[in-house]
């Protein structure tokens, strides 16, 4: 009962942080764009609220932390509100299609159906990515300019566009993590939605053809679905190790190969694929790109240098959250620009060169000063066959054909246009398949990272084949028509969508870590997580869950994943933490940075410190699960 009333308060508070960006993205569009159509208020209002994240990204050269500072921010945000209003913009849509908006609006609850079903923080263990992303965001809600690692001084090297959004509307709306993340999510799926939309709508596709692409592209991909026949997701393209899962969710943490290649999660191949919780930052940076190329196609119509430099500006602000989104949105709209021969389409390289150095110009700084950059993937990426990745995209790539067909006899579209788009969209992954082996550069090279923004450009035409197969039947044909259709396309995500309902339902069950109070924050010091049950040092999991649930420095961790390798000569190197956090397991005092101890409660009370509480830590052997007591402890 306890867990279903924590659940029910995590979805209340989601639902008005959702509810209050909504309202400011509205009016933001209304004051900038005045009597527009509503989805275009609304696709420039959440350009406006990813630009206010970018303006936190200037933190660092201000030297100050506006996010860590919770009532200074809300009346930033209230003084912006009364500047907007001040404008007496009108705030009455003057028109807006219901059925359209139902549509996206359905397709996206299937994809995030998990963040809202239950709401919590209890991901697998072997799903880490996420323990990263939530300890940067709280890095930033304590009070830090820029999000860091795992140790205390190093330098960001990662895009942090989502993580400022998430710390924006964290500290602002004094929420938890779990709320913050599905607030977060929902305006992904809203970007990525309205933009679609728009974007149709300026390729001149009728409002028909644009709701099924913005429907598909929220929400279609393959048919892996067949196979599963039931609830299922792939976690991870590697495949999972039997010693280290539970035995409930070995089925949901298959490799690659499984289902054909689809219903995997991470890297996700479709955009409703990664959408399923926790999106991740590549896929804002993908909800970003319809809305950079919307604007880049409206200047290209226009003729109009302000709209080339919005679309900069957006293909900027994608880059930001993920470099390959930046990639593909630069690509799109320069694909568009030839293909109008838009003399003026040079205005969208000063914002994007603008907007992307916030954080290429300190990234390029601290390579140059701390010895250049390493690679910190493990191993050689998995990336899918060709036959997977069809199977992914099989249903979108089916009605794409069809769509491309109808297209080209069409005069109503603007077929020019509509080609350059869709090309633009998909011939970035079409590369990265050919140009296989590069390893050096795998986040921004990889086959899997270009695939989302494929399905999205085969959005486009398949939206044009959905409506006109609606379209042909007759009567109560065409409701039977569109369930049909959305049924097939929105089977995969559907399928894994439920699948990561039992997960986060397996892994609430079998939770890494408890503990009766909070571990504290960034600001109260470094922490020490010793004894783990899998060895002498800290498994990796375990040590990532208490740097998530705090955003404060460990003491050590075997893989920092830290870009910098001259960093060890300004901060302690590993063989020194590893020999510390041994001293502090078998009874020595610890270094003088540490303040806050995690160890089993078998273990004896560190010298200097006094027990602030109880946890208690899950384990799995032989894939059984079992939790093992824990203590943390403050220095005294």
């Amino acid at each position: 009962m306890a867990g279903m009333t924590a659940g029910l308060g995590a979805d209340a508070a989601a639902l008005a942080a959702v509810a209050a960006l909504v309202g400011l993205a509205w009016v933001a569009g209304s004051a900038i764009l005045g009597a527009a159509p509503a989805a275009e208020r609304l696709g420039m209002g959440v350009l406006c609220l990813t630009g206010a994240a970018w303006l936190v990204m200037l933190q660092p050269l201000a030297g100050v932390s506006i996010v860590g500072e919770p009532w200074a921010l809300r009346a930033l945000i209230v003084a912006a509100l009364a500047a907007g209003l001040a404008r007496r913009p009108p705030l009455r849509p003057p028109g807006y299609a219901v059925g359209p908006a139902v549509a996206i609006v359905a397709a996206g609850l299937v994809v995030s159906a998990a963040a809202w079903l239950v709401p919590g923080d209890d991901y697998p263990a072997r799903y880490t990515d996420v323990l990263w992303h939530e300890g940067w965001i709280r890095q930033l809600v304590g009070g830090g300019n820029a999000p860091g690692g795992v140790y205390a001084d190093v330098p960001n090297a990662y895009p942090w566009l989502e993580h400022a959004l998430a710390a924006l509307v964290m500290s602002a709306g004094g929420l938890a993590m779990t709320p913050t993340l599905i607030a977060v999510e929902a305006l992904m799926l809203l970007a990525l939605g309205t933009g679609t939309w728009l974007l149709a709508i300026e390729l001149e596709l009728d409002p028909a053809a644009a709701a099924w692409a913005a429907v598909l592209a929220t929400a279609g991909g393959g048919i892996g679905w067949l196979e599963a026949g039931g609830p299922a997701a792939v976690l991870t393209a590697s495949p999972a190790d039997p010693s280290t899962t539970p035995a409930g969710l070995l089925g949901f943490q298959r490799g690659i190969s499984h289902y054909g290649g689809d219903l995997l999660l991470s890297p996700a191949p479709t955009p409703a694929l990664g959408n399923i919780p926790p999106a991740m930052p590549r896929e804002l940076g993908l909800a970003l790109v319809p809305l950079a190329v919307w604007a880049a196609v409206r200047a290209a119509h226009r003729s109009a240098p302000r709209w080339w430099a919005l679309a900069g500006t957006a293909a900027g602000l994608a880059f930001l959250a993920s470099p390959v989104a930046g990639i593909v949105a630069a690509f799109a709209g320069l694909a568009v620009a030839a293909a109008h021969r838009s003399r003026a389409a040079w205005v969208a390289i000063p914002p994007l060169v603008g907007v992307a150095g916030v954080w290429l110009g300190p990234l390029a700084w601290h390579t140059a000063d701390l010895g250049g950059l390493v690679n910190t993937t493990r191993g050689r990426p998995i990336e899918p066959t060709a036959a997977q990745a069809l199977v992914a995209i099989a249903v979108l790539l089916v009605l794409a054909a069809l769509g491309a067909g109808l297209a080209a006899r069409s005069r109503a579209i603007d077929r020019r246009a509509l080609t350059a788009v869709t090309a633009g969209l998909i011939v970035p992954a079409l590369a990265a398949a050919a140009v296989p082996g590069l390893d050096a550069v795998p986040a921004v090279t990889r086959l899997l990272h270009y695939l989302p923004a494929a399905a999205l450009g085969l959005a486009l035409p398949a939206g044009v084949a959905a409506a006109w197969l609606v379209g042909r039947a007759r009567g109560k044909g065409r409701i039977l028509a569109a369930v049909a259709i959305a049924v097939v396309a929105a089977a995969s995500a559907a399928t894994a969508s439920a699948g990561m309902v039992e997960v986060l339902h397996r892994s609430g069950e079998h939770p890494l870590l408890r503990c009766d109070e909070p571990l504290g924050g960034p600001d109260a010091g470094t922490i020490a997580v010793v004894g783990a049950p899998n060895g002498p040092a800290p498994s990796d999991p375990l040590a990532l869950t208490v740097f998530a649930r705090t955003g404060a420095p460990l003491l050590y961790i075997s893989r920092p994943r830290i870009r910098f390798p001259d960093i060890y000569l300004h901060i302690p190197a590993q063989a020194p933490r590893f020999f510390a956090l041994r001293a502090i397991d078998i009874g020595r005092p610890a270094p003088a940075d540490v303040t806050r101890v995690l160890a089993p409660a078998s273990d004896a009370t560190p010298p200097g410190f006094a027990a602030a509480g109880s946890c208690r830590v899950g384990t799995v052997a032989d894939g059984r699960y079992r939790t093992v007591p824990y203590r943390w402890f403050v220095r005294g």
